[in-house]
């Protein structure tokens, strides 16, 4: 029965490693729930190949039913994964071959260094103990590489990531201690116990990481939500902006014959200083509702219309210019990627000093499928990041709050990346420049 187990882990643990290796190079045909079935229906299919082939579950893989393993290995990637066959065996070697390979290469170094005699007939007979160590190496690799793409991305480090690498090292030791125990013992009972615990610590540990990740999915569904929310918020203000401005055209042009007859009335009686003061009053009225902008788009005539009246508040200059027939950034994104872009800049201009300098130059065009964004503003205070790599134009916040704030740029990074963009950052003069240029995906549906 414990071989039965061991066996049937090792099968469990092998296909969630070779699912998880493909799928960060590759992209799965297959969304939600149906990953975990297939991966469910293909360790069924080997655990019966492993059956049929040695007649009983308890002996270990022949060299038939690892032949039929291999086969099932290839239909299971060629049916779960897109991409070139090239590239899949490619993967498939590296995987299965050429990293283990250096793993076992690794571990039996290790294993040296006990000084223990090393032909022991229990040991030599049964590897598992090797083969489940080698799973979770090749598991942490793949997690390195995950969050170190993450870590690109949006320049983060989760901290429980260190308590993965803290159970890898207990692992390590239970490896190191087994493999003493079966050179040193000669019970083959203990050993298949041993190797059983062992199995079921690898479980274990392929579970804590799996937690992790889907923490880590968690937490981008609820940025995604947050984002929606704040699009949302925006075209909340959009719409209380065009009806305050809807009534206030209406009171004009209600009373528009009376105004008339007033100005009429004031030059006749050549009451001129009345008169200068009468239209005066109708200008400030008149520039109440000149505060909508209409952009040709929901999202930048909402944003631009909030934050040029955020501007005013804060005796901002706020000039734009807009060419465009339509913007092939989905709605969202570009909410986002404005909001962040013109908080930052009037962020950085209430610090500017004299108050006559502070002006935000803000420039949208779209050409061929392609959108150019420019935004520029004075600045007080800018603190790039150290050790940055060659062209990694990332900025830290002047605030004291730095794992709150400063993240502005980093998202607008992010967006940009999506859209297979480029961004550029020129800070000659005291003056911030960022200039976007974004490529709208083949693949990408702008709706929201």
């Amino acid at each position: 029965m414990e071989r039965f187990l061991i066996i049937f882990l090792s099968i469990i643990l092998f296909s969630i490693l070779l699912y998880k290796w493909f799928h960060f190079f590759l992209e799965c045909r297959l969304k939600g729930f149906h990953p975990v079935l297939a991966i469910s229906f293909y360790c069924l299919l080997c655990v019966g190949v492993r059956i049929a082939s040695n007649r009983r579950i308890d002996l270990d893989s022949s060299v038939l039913s690892s032949t039929f393993e291999v086969i099932l290995d290839i239909i299971f990637i060629s049916l779960l994964f897109k991409g070139s066959i090239f590239k899949k065996a490619i993967l498939y070697i590296l995987t299965t071959i050429l990293i283990p390979a250096a793993e076992i290469a690794f571990l039996s170094a290790v294993n040296g260094l006990t000084g223990l005699p090393n032909n022991l007939e229990i040991y030599k007979s049964n590897t598992y103990i090797n083969f489940f160590t080698v799973l979770i190496l090749s598991y942490s690799m793949i997690l390195i590489m995950e969050e170190y793409s993450r870590y690109k991305k949006y320049s983060a480090v989760n901290c429980f990531f260190s308590i993965i690498f803290l159970i890898l090292f207990f692992q390590f030791i239970m490896h190191y201690y087994f493999s003493y125990i079966s050179k040193i013992s000669t019970d083959k009972e203990l050993f298949n116990k041993l190797q059983f615990i062992y199995a079921f610590s690898a479980l274990i540990f392929f579970c804590i990481c799996m937690i992790y990740e889907k923490s880590i999915a968690v937490y981008h569904q609820t940025l995604n939500m947050n984002r929606q929310l704040e699009y949302h918020k925006y075209q909340a203000r959009l719409y209380e902006d065009s009806g305050r401005n809807l009534k206030e055209i209406k009171k004009i042009r209600h009373d528009y014959k009376n105004h008339l007859i007033t100005i009429k009335e004031l030059l006749d009686q050549k009451e001129y200083p009345r008169l200068s003061s009468y239209i005066a009053g109708l200008e400030e009225s008149l520039s109440r509702t000149d505060s909508f902008i209409d952009a040709k788009n929901p999202v930048v005539s909402a944003l631009l219309t909030y934050k040029r009246n955020v501007c005013r508040q804060n005796q901002i200059q706020f000039k734009y210019h807009l060419e465009y027939e339509d913007i092939p950034v989905a709605p969202i994104d570009l909410s986002i990627l404005l909001g962040n872009l013109l908080d930052n800049a009037i962020e950085s201009c209430m610090k500017a000093e004299p108050v006559s300098s502070r002006i935000i130059r803000f420039a949208m065009g779209c050409y061929n499928g392609r959108t150019t964004i420019v935004c520029s503003n004075p600045y007080k205070d800018l603190y790039p990041r150290t050790k940055s790599s060659p062209g990694d134009t990332k900025y830290l916040t002047s605030k004291s709050d730095k794992k709150n704030h400063g993240l502005g740029l980093m998202i607008i990074s992010e967006i940009t990346e999506k859209y297979n963009g480029t961004m550029d950052i020129n800070t000659a003069d005291n003056i911030f420049t960022i200039t976007l240029c974004l490529k709208q995906p083949e693949s990408y549906n702008v709706n929201p």
